[in-house]
């Protein structure tokens, strides 16, 4: 029984296409010539919104990759200007103030520097006629005493920094 419906189904199924398809054919056949011309001018004005889309889209991604490069030049420009120079030696100087504070120290292995405070990191630029930078380094944290305390320190260091040579020397170190 069960399988006398699924056959009666599957007939159904396969006339009720066929009906489409005829139908379809039928109404194709009966166009009439600008019904065709509609038809396929409006697959042209679909083909040429696809075509001015996919020109926008290149456009657009050749903006963004011009965009990029001159920002990426822009920031290789910076890096090799003096003043770029001198911000990359700030880092480097930062580095340098902290191993001369700890080797000024009456114990370097009990000094401790504030991580989580903003240090005083400044420079001035050209602050003398052969174009040299000030770099200015404070360091904060603690450090002991002769008494074994623990003591609160400001440490400050001056370089002088001449970007055209990347040569640098101290200038003073204060605590």
């Amino acid at each position: 029984m069960f399988t006398k419906i699924k056959k009666v189904f599957k007939y159904t199924v396969y006339t009720s296409a066929a009906i489409v398809a005829l139908a379809v054919v039928i109404d194709i056949a009966h166009e009439t010539d600008s019904e065709r011309f509609d038809r396929s001018m409006s697959k042209s004005e679909r083909a040429l919104e696809v075509l001015v889309e996919r020109a926008r889209v290149e456009e657009e991604n050749r903006i963004a990759e011009e965009e990029k490069r001159i920002a990426e030049a822009k920031a290789e420009a910076f890096r090799n200007s003096p003043e770029g120079k001198t911000e990359a030696f700030v880092s480097q100087a930062s580095g340098l103030c902290r191993a001369e504070l700890k080797a000024r120290a009456k114990y370097p292995s009990k000094v401790d520097f504030n991580w989580f405070k903003g240090n005083g990191n400044r420079y001035w630029m050209n602050f003398n006629s052969d174009g040299d930078s000030r770099v200015l380094i404070q360091q904060s944290g603690e450090m002991m005493n002769g008494f074994g305390n623990m003591i609160p320190f400001t440490g400050v260091c001056k370089y002088d920094y001449n970007p055209s040579t990347n040569k640098y020397s101290v200038v003073e170190v204060l605590i």
